[in-house]
């Protein structure tokens, strides 16, 4: 049991520091003297939040092959979505993602399920 939160904790801590570097790398190689764009750091944050969710809830599954490569396909869908979003959106409220989080997880959550009792 013990080992097992080791684990855990290891593949928390390294989301945590590619979040953080992502974030840094972002920051650095902008061109001096710009704005940051913070619809888009919203965005990321958001899908950390999102899928670490998921992530965390589908703990029992992390070792097939089935769950990682949903969550994939799905990550991609919701980045193709929300990127042709962001293009057209000025300014996009961050309370708003509360609102998106729930639906996201009221479709991604069963999908999940279904998908992973078709391969037990």
């Amino acid at each position: 049991m013990r080992l097992k939160r080791i684990r855990d904790l290891a593949v928390e801590t390294a989301i945590a520091v590619a979040v953080v570097v992502g974030l840094i790398a972002y920051v650095s190689t902008r061109p001096p003297n710009t704005e940051l764009d913070w619809k888009w750091i919203a965005l990321i944050l958001n899908t950390v939040v999102v899928f670490g969710f998921v992530i965390s809830w589908f703990r029992d599954v992390w070792g097939k092959l089935v769950f990682w490569t949903n969550l994939i396909v799905l990550l991609v869908v919701h980045f193709v979505i929300f990127s042709i979003a962001m293009r057209r959106i000025e300014a996009f409220p961050t309370i708003y993602y509360t609102f998106i989080d729930v639906a996201e997880w009221v479709v991604i959550v069963p999908l999940m399920r279904k998908v992973i009792s078709w391969n037990r």
